[in-house]
């Protein structure tokens, strides 16, 4: 028998191989160093493999608090503190024999230089999926293999990092597993470990569920919001600016007031939809999204924030999408209410093993309530407990460095591919069928009067449409050609009508404006695109231009700019001219 050092363990036989399921490098300290200070007294070889998140030279520091002669011990070769590349991927690869192995000849040298035995531990952080069945045979072999042996080991698996079906193989190849819940470390047989396990695997789909239920609710008032009730009121003040021309001298004034009350109100429900549900997150990505978000803040709070972003990193859930970009807004109105500071910085990247990291950090003022590696204490505030928690129970992680008098740094690391759940991400609109087309055209192959501007208008609301056809219809050098409710009715009709420009909303069902406007122009080179959105974002605009748009205006633009645009537009040469 030997004494683990570990209080829910305590005393065990030579020969036990037990798991260890961890969620912070706080959690690896607590069990690890009384474990291997426990074999140190007792006269055992000892070896420590580490990895992420706990690195060597952090475990030699964390021992040696605790074991103030360490540095002896050290040098007389009692103890090895080694990287994992050291043992487990040496040369290029894991070897399963060959490291297995190694653990039988470290246990005979150990023997031969009078040591009692051989304590280990090796933190599997490092293991990639695609060697994990590789692995998991090993801990198997081991697990059969070392009861012939005087040796103790631990092997430590992140909760985070490995997906509950893969926790359950590794808590079948160990005779028990320890855990830490409610605050507490507890201790499981095999059976009783796996039904935890697949008990927390529910717990973070329900989660999952009902973080992301929210954000979908607030998506689809969002979309609600920009697809029906701005709509109308765009097209209430096409309807006004066509009245407004009309009108009597005497009533100019009231037409005007009430366009200014329109407008009001059309900015008023941008401002709701964009704090709902930013579009560009779902438009243009994660990147785009940050960027956009770092405008907004300097913006709306005079916040500065610097951003640097790897284009290529992006999640294939949209619910990832979102929670990570909520996270790192909320971490950014934090730097406002309490950091004390105008400027932050936001760097997205990508972490070994399809990670995502994003790290939000401040040259504030610290958070009061926190040591210096985030350890939440009494009093700590400012949300960021719910906010690691949501990461967590999804899968991710949150880490929090913090200096009084020097700032706030906070980690967020994510698996890029969806979490578990049930849900289903939230639908896309139904696709419209086609509007039937405007006044019909002469064929285009026929002539036509040179001073006409021949426009087709492709938008899915029907209202807002009508509200421009019947105000370029005023024009004497405008022809509506054709109408489009969808981006392929839109490149439908421009093969039918060759106009000379294409008003092009970039929202539409079946195929957006962007899928649209790039088809047109590579297949009507002649054609002019004019982009048209309710959003007014820069990234959306450069996205619309790549695709080949040569102008983009908002949806509630003064109507003369609009027919300036045209006109311009179609005055420029194009590239089949």
């Amino acid at each position: 028998m030997t004494t683990t050092g570990i209080q829910i363990v305590g005393d065990v036989p030579w020969g036990t191989h037990f798991c260890q399921l961890y969620q912070t490098k706080q959690d690896l300290i607590d069990i690890l160093v009384p474990y291997f200070r426990e074999g140190l007294r007792r006269n055992e070889f000892c070896l420590w493999i580490t990895s992420s998140p706990l690195q060597v030279a952090e475990a030699r520091k964390a021992l040696h608090r605790a074991v103030p002669d360490l540095d002896g011990f050290l040098q007389r070769g009692q103890i090895e503190i080694l990287d994992y590349r050291r043992w487990y991927v040496t040369p290029e690869k894991f070897d399963a024999d060959r490291v297995l192995q190694g653990w039988i000849e470290k246990e005979r040298f150990a023997r031969q230089q009078g040591y009692a035995g051989l304590r280990l531990t090796g933190n599997i952080f490092w293991l990639e999926e695609s060697d994990w069945q590789v692995f998991s045979n090993y801990e198997a072999a081991m697990n059969e293999a070392i009861g012939r042996y005087r040796v103790l080991a631990v092997c430590s698996y992140c909760l985070k990092k490995c997906r509950t079906f893969r926790l359950i193989d590794a808590v079948n190849n160990h005779q028990f597993t320890i855990i830490k819940q409610d605050g507490a470390w507890k201790l499981f047989k095999s059976r009783q470990a796996e039904e935890a396990l697949r008990r927390a695997g529910q717990l973070q789909i329900l989660t999952s569920e009902l973080t992301m239920s929210e954000q979908r609710q607030r998506r689809r008032l969002s979309q609600h919001l920009h697809d029906h009730l701005q709509q109308l009121l765009y097209a209430a003040r096409l309807s006004v600016t066509a009245l407004h021309r009309r009108v009597q001298e005497e009533l100019q004034p009231t037409f005007h007031d009430l366009d200014l009350l329109l407008g009001q109100c059309i900015d008023e429900c941008r401002w709701l939809t964009v704090e709902l549900s930013p579009a560009i997150l779902y438009d243009a990505g994660l990147a785009a999204a940050l960027e956009w978000l770092a405008r907004q803040m300097l913006q709306n709070y005079g916040l500065t924030v610097e951003v640097q972003t790897d284009g290529e990193v992006e999640s294939e859930s949209e619910d990832v999408k979102v929670l990570l970009f909520s996270a790192v807004r909320e971490l950014l109105l934090n730097v406002v209410k309490h950091a004390r500071t105008k400027t932050a910085r936001i760097e997205l990247y990508e972490m070994p093993g399809r990670q995502i990291g994003i790290e939000v950090a401040d040259d504030g003022i610290g958070i009061p309530g926190m040591n210096g590696h985030g350890a939440v204490l009494p009093g700590a505030g400012f949300g960021l407990f719910s906010i690691r928690e949501r990461l967590e129970l999804m899968g991710g992680r949150l880490e929090i460095q913090t200096t009084a008098g020097k700032g706030t740094r906070v980690k967020i690391s994510f698996p890029s591919r969806q979490p578990p759940s049930t849900a289903s991400n939230c639908p896309s609109p139904t696709p419209s069928p086609a509007a039937d087309p405007g006044p019909a055209p002469a064929n285009h192959e026929s002539p036509r009067p040179v001073a006409k501007i021949r426009i087709l208008i492709a938008d899915d609301h029907a209202v807002f449409r009508k509200g421009l056809l019947d105000l370029l219809r005023q024009e004497p050098d405008l022809e509506v050609v054709g109408e489009a409710a969808d981006g392929e009715a839109a490149v439908e009709q421009a093969r039918r009508h060759h106009p000379d420009l294409v008003l092009m909303d970039v929202a539409m069902p079946r195929a957006d404006g962007m899928e649209a406007t790039r088809r047109i122009t590579a297949e009507l080179p002649g054609v002019r695109i004019i982009g048209l959105s309710a959003h007014r974002e820069e990234d959306i605009a450069q996205a619309l231009y790549k695709a080949g748009a040569v102008s983009y205006l908002s949806k509630d633009e003064p109507v003369e700019l609009l027919i300036a645009a045209i006109r311009s537009t179609a005055a420029r040469p194009a590239a089949d001219d």
